[in-house]
């Protein structure tokens, strides 16, 4: 009897622990069932920069920027690189059809050679022609000379009377015949100067000839489109297929060492961007990171219609070891002063009624409405002058929708960061 007494309460002290235990399971669910999920973001104290914010996101260009055109007419074989390759100078980024070209080269060395040829037969038939009338002169004028001996001997010999009539005519004729003979010999020289004349004209033509090879093996070395300089290919402007002529851009090249951001500024910031100041970077290709630049360019025009914002845009170099490229996006913010000992909160969490300020604080599993007393602020924070203290949490991204005073929320932390 006793000991089922004993059995039935041991019964009873379970049932009760496990009804217990599902009516906590119950609240427990009913509970979490009416929390909220919300990002929430810290309170900081620390340095803030306050910062201008470009009105659009930026681009990242390049201060030296080439245009390849062509320079012979030809259709597009195809290329030989990819936007974005690294490329040396002198390497070879497309080829055209060659085969005009090549036809064109191989019809001038043909009329060169045959330049050549009829040049070296004139210079033979000179050198010979030389070489007879060097030998003509030589020999009347040998013949002259001798003629003109005898005929002086016979002549003395006659007026001595040793001579006829007869021997003095023949030594005068003997003479003449020398005499036009040598005359004959020298006029031959005219005909050499005729002749030095036309090679003087074949060679002229062999230069002609050799001109018109180079032309033409420089014409040949266009259907080669080389890059003038060191740079990174940006852009493609023609198709493979198309035909080029010259002067039409084909590619383009940019220099990665002098990279810049181009942005636009509010007009209502125009007082406050000065040259030399810092600027705050974030490039998409990579997301979380800052990079380093400085403003050294401001645009002394503004632009902009009547019914658009009217900007000024301003160059911020670029100092980073990242593999930026030519084209990229960029947010850009300049730094216009620095903020020490500021509390500030994320730019997230600040929501705007009726002309006041409001961040929603997390007071244990429970938010809060509260108004704060903002000061400055830049992309990522707004300094907290009144209504927060460091180390408080309040919601990112606050739905008011959803979320009044005292909604029970669960809280996902996000980590915090620098004013920056």
């Amino acid at each position: 009897m006793v000991a089922m007494e004993m059995s039935r309460y041991r019964f009873l002290i379970v049932l009760t622990v496990l009804g217990a235990s599902v009516a906590g399971l119950l609240f427990s669910a009913q509970w979490k069932r009416g929390q909220v999920p919300v990002k929430v973001g810290r309170v900081e104290r620390g340095e803030m920069l306050i910062t201008v914010s470009a009105t659009s996101t930026g681009t990242i260009e390049s201060e030296s920027q080439l245009t390849i055109s062509g320079q012979a007419v030809g259709r597009l074989l195809r290329f030989l690189v990819e936007e974005g390759d690294q490329v040396r100078k002198g390497q070879i980024l497309a080829l055209l059809d060659s085969e005009e070209a090549r036809a064109q080269l191989i019809l001038a060395e043909a009329n060169l050679q045959a330049a050549r040829a009829r040049l070296e037969q004139a210079e033979a038939g000179v050198r010979m022609l030389a070489t007879q009338i060097h030998s003509e002169i030589s020999q009347t004028t040998a013949n002259l000379q001798q003629a003109e001996a005898e005929l002086e001997r016979v002549e003395g010999l006659y007026r001595e009377g040793f001579a006829s009539q007869q021997q003095l005519d023949a030594a005068r004729a003997t003479y003449q015949v020398a005499k036009a003979s040598h005359q004959a010999a020298l006029a031959r020289r005219d005909e050499r100067m005729v002749k030095d004349r036309e090679v003087a004209a074949l060679r002229a033509a062999v230069q002609q000839m050799e001109a018109s090879c180079r032309l033409a093996r420089v014409q040949l070395g266009h259907t080669e489109i080389r890059s003038p300089a060191e740079g990174i290919v940006s852009e493609k402007l023609i198709e493979e297929g198309e035909l080029v002529r010259v002067g039409v851009p084909v590619l383009r090249l940019v220099d990665p060492r002098r990279l810049y951001v181009k942005a636009t500024i509010d007009e209502f910031d125009a007082q406050k961007v000065r040259l030399g100041q810092r600027a705050v970077i974030r490039v998409d290709a990579y997301p979380g990171e800052t990079l380093e630049g400085e403003v050294y360019h401001i645009s002394p025009v503004v632009s902009g219609g009547k019914l658009e914002t009217r900007t000024f845009s301003v160059k911020v170099s670029l100092n980073s070891e990242r593999a930026l490229k030519a084209g990229m996006s960029a947010d850009v913010e300049i730094v216009i002063s620095r903020l020490e000992d500021a509390v500030f909160v994320p730019s997230l969490a600040v929501v705007e009624r009726e002309a006041h300020r409001l961040v929603l604080l997390v007071e244990g599993s429970r938010v809060r409405l509260r108004p704060i007393l903002a000061g400055d602020s830049n992309w990522t924070y707004v300094q907290v002058k009144q209504g927060l203290n460091p180390g408080d949490w309040v919601v990112l991204n606050p739905d008011l929708s959803k979320l009044r005073e005292g909604t029970r929320v669960k809280p996902e932390f996000v980590s915090g960061g620098s004013g920056r």
